[in-house]
C-alpha cells in the first residue's frame, strides 16, 4: 500500500530527503552526523509529505492521525496555507493604527513628540519616515499650542482643587479676599 502511495507521488517522495535535511537539527550549514537527528528529520519530512496528500485516499493517514507529530504538522500547514496575504489581514487596519497614534513628552530631549503624520510644509525634527513603525517627530507651533491648551483645560479642575487644598493647609485667605498684587497697588495709586 505504501509503495502505491509513493509511486503516485514519486517526485514528492524524493523531495523528502531534501526536506529531511532541512528539518533535521544541525541543518543550518553544518553536517548532521547525529543519526537520531536524521531519523527525526526524516519522520518530520514524511509527516509533512503525508499531510500534503489527500487524507481520504491515504490509508496511512489513520495510522498517524492524532499523534504529536500530526498535530504539529497541522499547525505548520495552517501557517503555510495562510500565506502572506492572510498575515497582512491579521495586522491592524489603518484606522486602528491611526487610533493608536499619540503625543508624548520625550524625557531625553524635553520636547513633545508624536507619531501622527506631519502637516503640509512641516519644518521640524523627524526620526524615520512616516509609516515606519518607529517614526516620531516634534510638534509644529500650532500643534504644540493646541496640545498645551487642551492639557490646561484637562487639568484645570485639579488645579482649582489643589489651590483650595494649598490655601487650606497654609491658612491663606480665599481667592476673593486676596490682597491685590503690589504692581496693581502701584498702578492704582499712580492713576488715582
Amino acid at each position: 500500500m505504501l509503495a502505491q502511495i509513493i509511486a503516485g507521488d514519486w517526485p514528492g517522495f524524493l523531495a523528502l530527503f531534501d526536506a529531511a535535511e532541512a528539518v533535521a537539527p544541525g541543518a543550518a550549514g553544518a553536517e548532521n552526523t547525529d543519526a537520531e537527528g536524521q531519523k527525526d528529520g526524516m519522520a518530520a519530512a514524511l509527516a509533512l509529505w503525508l499531510a500534503a496528500r489527500d487524507n481520504r485516499a491515504n490509508p496511512l493517514a489513520s495510522l498517524w492521525r492524532g499523534t504529536a507529530i500530526a498535530n504539529e504538522v497541522a499547525q505548520i500547514s495552517a501557517i503555510f496555507d495562510a500565506g502572506p496575504e492572510s498575515a497582512d489581514e491579521e495586522g491592524p487596519t489603518p484606522e486602528e493604527e491611526a487610533a493608536a497614534m499619540t503625543v508624548w513628552h520625550d524625557e531625553e530631549t524635553g520636547e513633545l513628540r508624536t507619531n501622527f503624520p506631519p502637516p503640509g510644509g512641516f519644518i521640524g525634527i523627524e526620526e524615520g519616515a512616516f509609516g515606519d513603525e518607529d517614526y516620531e517627530r516634534t510638534l509644529d507651533a500650532d500643534e504644540e499650542e493646541a496640545w498645551e491648551a487642551a492639557h490646561a483645560e484637562l487639568v484645570e479642575p485639579l488645579r482649582r482643587a489643589g489651590e483650595a487644598a494649598r490655601r487650606a493647609l497654609f491658612g491663606l485667605p480665599a481667592p476673593a479676599n486676596d490682597p491685590a498684587p503690589a504692581s496693581e497697588k502701584l498702578r492704582k495709586s499712580a492713576s488715582g
